[in-house]
């Protein structure tokens, strides 16, 4: 049987092999100079030749094949997905512009209260009490602050540095927003979480019309936007001007009908909170639906479905069974002293709404002569009242105003959006410089339509596919490095050739901005998207 060596035997074995010498007489310091002799070293030294074979040089060339290979695939791939989402190692909200942001309102709430506040812009958040848990999970006690800032228009977009693309089925699309907010809560200073078994809703404020929007909420972590569902309108009611008036989940009750159908079912409470808000609510079936048997209601189904209409009062119900579907319109609807209870309760919340809304306001972080209420985040992270506090423009166009409800479960920013296909029409290799034409490095440019609310974002690797539809009015612009805002404009589009494929944009001279105000000025944003 084999046994291995102790180390320090098979070292002394070793030595003995290789007839090491350990006891040879040390050099004199006379011997070692005399055969320190560098120069007689370095004039008798003769380098080996180098031979290079057939084989090398066969190989450098397959290398450069290669690296054009991996160019040109690498291109086909921008030409693809035309303006790109922000680099992996970036973070996903870049603003661009250093100390200018949409400014922050704060609010301060009691957490064991049912809340309801008013933003400036006429959208108003919907607080019930328990809505803010902790790190464990457990609800809070105390006074939340909130901050809260919406998003409108382009320029809004662009100073806050919020990502407006969105990717679908291997598809990137661009943002056409109908309204965007950004919610968050403390508690001495340290961070709240929304509960979402006792939702916040926001009734947002928005001077878009139309449905063809959609709910997303923006995953940070994820560097993406979440669809969500379909969008909810409702129009301002009469009775508190150009602001909604009651909570989602606090529609007034409405009472059965005798001798009419209806039906209950089961439904998903935190997607219709409007209808967990009272006991005992069953569905009645409207009067212009003449196809309707009771039997069906007794009848079991593989799959009960639900549905929003958008006058706010009926919903779609349909029955379905494999070869069998049936759809009907029906109104929630309260029966004896089930509606005599959603009754009472609608009237006293309708009352203790109206006493807070005529009475909170905004809590003032911090005044200056002109008794601004709102902060402004500057490049060193500190904070000052300033010209872009929501009070100082106007976002939403009141004679449009409608308003979009969103549910908050979690605390971040939400949009409501409808996902627009890139610009078709003329692809070129675009190359940007100052008026000087002096070449500029941006690391991206921004492009909009007028008449198209979206914003299209370019980073730097897609400018060699940079996309645009000549038959628009498009305007571009980007930030300089010494923070300017530089632009250009439609003239400079109508003198770009359309049979060449690159073109070099000489951008205008850079001009110092410090609000968005003054951005909003400079871009027009606002004649973009209205005309």
């Amino acid at each position: 049987m084999f046994y291995p060596k102790p180390v320090h035997e098979r070292k002394k074995e070793l030595m003995r092999n290789d007839k090491m010498n350990k006891d040879k007489d040390k050099l004199s310091d006379k011997e070692l100079k005399e055969k320190m002799d560098f120069d007689r070293f370095i004039r008798d030294y003769k380098p080996e030749k180098s031979y290079r074979s057939w084989k090398f040089y066969v190989g450098i060339l397959v290398i450069v094949v290669f690296a054009i290979g991996v160019y040109w695939v690498t291109r086909e791939d921008v030409e693809k997905t035309g303006p790109e989402k922000t680099n992996q190692g970036e973070a996903c909200i870049q603003p661009p512009m250093q100390g200018i942001d949409i400014a922050f309102s704060m609010f301060e709430v009691d957490a064991s209260r049912d809340t309801a506040l008013r933003y400036t812009s006429g959208s108003l958040l919907h607080i019930p009490a328990g809505a803010f848990l902790d790190l464990n999970g457990k609800p809070i006690k105390g006074r939340v602050t909130i901050s809260y800032r919406e998003m409108h228009d382009a320029a809004d977009f662009f100073v806050t540095g919020i990502p407006m693309n969105y990717d679908s089925a291997g598809q990137t699309y661009g943002f056409e927003s109908a309204g965007m907010f950004q919610i968050n809560a403390m508690l001495n200073n340290e961070q709240v979480y929304a509960n979402p078994d006792v939702m916040i809703h926001v009734d947002l404020a928005s001077d878009v019309p139309g449905n063809r929007f959609n709910i997303y909420y923006l995953d940070t972590s994820a560097r993406k936007w979440v669809y969500l569902r379909e969008d909810v309108i409702n129009p301002p009611t009469i009775k508190t001007a150009n602001y909604t008036a009651f909570l989602q989940e606090l529609k007034p009750p409405a009472k059965a009908t005798s001798g009419v159908p209806r039906f209950d079912i089961a439904f998903d409470k935190k997607e219709f909170p409007e209808l967990a808000a009272y006991v005992g609510v069953s569905f009645q079936v409207s009067e212009d639906e003449g196809a309707y048997d009771p039997k069906l209601a007794m009848k079991e189904w593989d799959n009960v479905k639900v549905q929003r209409l958008s006058d706010g009062i009926h919903y779609m119900v349909t029955f379905s069974n494999p070869g069998e579907v049936h759809t009907f319109k029906v109104q929630p609807v309260y029966n004896g002293s089930d509606y005599t209870r959603a009754r009472f309760l609608y009237e006293k919340k309708v009352k203790e709404y109206e006493q807070n809304l005529s009475k909170l306001k905004p809590v003032k972080s911090k005044k200056d002569s002109a008794g601004e209420q709102h902060k402004e985040v500057t490049g060193q992270g500190g904070s000052r009242p300033g010209k872009d506090s929501p009070e100082s423009y106007e976002s939403v166009n009141p004679a449009n105003m409608v308003f979009r409800e969103f549910a908050v479960n979690r605390f971040g920013i939400w949009n409501s959006d409808c996902p627009q296909p890139q610009p078709m029409g003329k692809k070129i290799l675009a190359r940007f410089t100052d008026s000087n034409k002096k070449t500029e490095n941006f690391s991206r440019v921004y492009l909009i339509e007028k008449g198209n609310r979206t914003m299209y974002t370019y980073q730097a690797s897609s400018f060699p596919a940079f996309a645009y539809n000549p038959g628009s009015n498009n305007m571009v612009w980007a930030v300089t490095s010494d923070n300017k805002l530089t632009v250009f404009g439609p003239d400079g589009f109508e003198k770009i050739k359309n049979d060449k494929d690159s073109s070099v944009f000489i951008m205008g001279a850079g001009k110092s901005v410090h609000t968005v105000i003054e951005i909003k000025k400079l871009l027009d944003t606002r004649g973009y998207i209205d005309n």
